[in-house]
């Protein structure tokens, strides 16, 4: 029975495990040393460090050093050494922790309310808490004792931590299960002296995307001091010295702002929609260029010939960059639509524009390999366009503009997301997130809910809809793509590391990869702005730019254009880069109300 009130301290040796796991870092070992300063050298002082997603922090010196060391535990626990020639490994909702002698391992269950039962591990037996014995091992006398964490959570779907004590010292493992299947395990920072195992748990609740993770994110440091912006900063190893972390003042302009984001050295261009006339469907295409920055506003230049013909109420649609930002590709259309409009155009920033593929042409995106450059379109721009087999998907070489030679087909079907860099990746959205494998010649479904139980009014959550694609544009991860989906109603059927696991439509960006056996291939998610969030906004439109690091997206306001207010239609008043090995995001633009940006990154040179 669970003990209700606080829960008891756990008694044994204060040295936590550690060791490196075997198929993902579990526990490990860090060391971070250097000197947190301003945007002019300057030291500073009384700062705070922290290791995100766990509780290891710092506090600047007078010279604006810090050494942040410890010991953590993160990322999903399959199999781990740890000292006293003790081996840890999880299967299927059993966990094993072999050379360990009888008597040797204590355990406590510790509920998401702080209660703590006593568990009782045993020998060759799935039964947690019946008896305890020990198996003939090399060690004489050690062998494997097992927990069956399925068990002690009753099956059903909720979090849990279980903390393990030994002469080896002490560790905290967070175990979550959803509504079927085994659960899965985490690992959690080591337990602190003074500290109840509740509270030790709760320590444990860090995000899944952590070091060693699939996402490939690494270890990420918060910075923050009192009078300055805080900042994370992505770091790939576990050790690392001689670290300068600078932070901007809280008075930091905007174009400060963005600049610090981008890094020095570069600049960015930003291409977006907006409406010709409030009672209009017709979009105009824009660009603005950070250059030409001033005062903190970037003036707008309009290409006036991109409202389409006279005759069709659509204008612009889904801008897309060159890989040299000195050109951009959009459709004359409507989104999910096929028309008799639908065709492409290639616009230089100087100049008149280019005639591109001929209706039927959709989805126009950009590719390179570095030394050619071509387009890549769809020939059907409707729902399930992949499954079309009357529509194709072609790239053709761009020269000084124009097309040159004739396209050639990738693949049956339309995939509006592009193609990978490395040309062997297709994705899609709308409905479902796709990829296919141009060299397998395999299809993989994202973010999918088999069997998933209806929701509230009857409706299927089966294969949650996904739309907003866009096809990875890191070379060393080009397996992946983002996208958005409608929401999760209620825990799905599979544990997805998306936290919260309940939200709403848009709210997330998620990460999916082809290459990936993480459950729903889903790799890594970013989160609406808090601040957004905060007034009920969330993501809209997001895509990768030519850079691997960054996505650009709109804000969705649902209620933001009250002209009628009883019948009030969303908007999306705010465009912003995203970091995303850090998960940061820096509001760029603002406005009434504008759409499927599309942004470029390069060198000022």
């Amino acid at each position: 029975m669970a003990l209700s009130g606080p829960a008891p301290a756990v008694a044994g040796p204060a040295a936590p495990f550690a060791g490196a796991s075997k198929t993902g870092a579990d526990i490990t070992e860090v060391d971070f040393e250097g000197d947190l300063v301003a945007a002019n050298g300057a030291p500073i002082a009384g700062g705070q460090v922290k290791l995100l997603e766990s509780d290891l922090t710092a506090t600047t010196d007078g010279l604006g050093h810090f050494s942040l060391k410890g010991t953590i535990a993160n990322g999903i626990v399959r199999r781990a050494r740890l000292p006293g020639n003790l081996t840890l490994s999880y299967d299927r909702g059993r966990l094993t922790v072999r050379g360990v002698a009888r008597g040797r391992l204590q355990a406590e269950w510790i509920t998401a309310r702080g209660g703590v039962r006593k568990v009782t591990p045993v020998a060759g037996a799935p039964v947690a808490n019946a008896r305890e014995a020990s198996a003939p091992g090399a060690g004489g006398g050690e062998g494997a004792l097992q927990i069956d964490l399925d068990a002690l959570s009753d099956r059903a779907r909720g979090v849990h931590w279980l903390r393990l004590t030994s002469d080896a010292g002490q560790a905290t493992f967070r175990f979550e299960r959803a509504a079927a299947g085994h659960g899965i395990l985490f690992g959690g920072p080591s337990g602190r002296s003074g500290k109840t195992a509740a509270e030790n748990a709760r320590l444990s609740g860090l995000a899944k995307i952590t070091a060693g993770s699939e996402a490939g994110r690494g270890f990420l440091l918060e910075a923050g001091a009192a009078g300055f912006l805080g900042k994370r900063f992505a770091q790939s190893q576990a050790m690392e010295t001689g670290l300068t972390l600078s932070l901007l003042p809280a008075t930091a302009t905007l174009k400060e702002r963005i600049q610090d984001f981008i890094g020095a050295g570069n600049t960015f261009k930003l291409a977006y929609l907006k409406l010709e006339a409030p009672a209009s469907k017709k979009y105009l295409l824009y660009y603005t260029d950070f250059a030409e920055m001033t005062g903190d506003t970037m003036p707008q230049h309009v290409f006036a010939d991109s409202r389409g013909p006279a005759s069709s109420p659509y204008g612009a649609f889904a801008p897309s960059w060159a890989p040299d930002g000195r050109s951009l590709a959009y459709e004359t259309g409507w989104e999910n639509l096929t028309t008799p409009i639908s065709r492409i155009y290639i616009q230089p920033l100087g100049g008149a524009r280019r005639d591109g593929p001929v209706y039927p042409a959709t989805n126009p995106r950009w590719w390179t390999d570095g030394r050619d450059t071509a387009l890549i379109w769809c020939s059907s721009g409707k729902q399930d366009g992949w499954a079309d087999t009357t529509s194709a998907t072609y790239r053709q070489k761009v020269v000084d503009d124009s097309l040159s030679g004739s396209p050639e087909t990738l693949a049956k079907g339309s995939y509006n997301a592009g193609l990978s860099p490395d040309g062997r990746y297709l994705a899609t959205a709308y409905r479902f997130a796709l990829m296919a494998d141009l060299q397998s010649k395999t299809r993989k479904f994202l973010h999918v809910y088999p069997g998933h139980a209806p929701a509230a009014d009857a409706s299927s959550t089966d294969s949650l809809q996904a739309c907003n694609g866009s096809v990875s544009q890191d070379p060393a991860h080009p397996s992946r793509m983002l996208f958005l989906d409608f929401g999760v109603p209620d825990e799905p059927a599979y544990p997805n590391l998306v936290r919260p696991g309940i939200y709403a439509q848009h709210r997330m960006i998620l990460i999916g990869d082809f290459a990936s056996a993480a459950a729903g291939g889903i790799v890594d998610f970013i989160d609406s702005p808090a601040a957004e969030l905060a007034v009920e906004n969330t993501w809209d439109d997001p895509e990768w730019t030519n850079q691997a690091d960054f996505a650009v997206a709109t804000t969705r306001d649902p209620d933001g254009d009250k002209t009628k207010p009883a019948e009030p239609l969303p908007t999306q008043p705010d465009i912003y880069l995203i970091k995303l090995s850090t998960r940061e995001s820096v509001k760029v633009f603002s406005g009434s109300n504008q759409v499927l940006p599309a942004a470029w990154i390069g060198s000022k040179n």
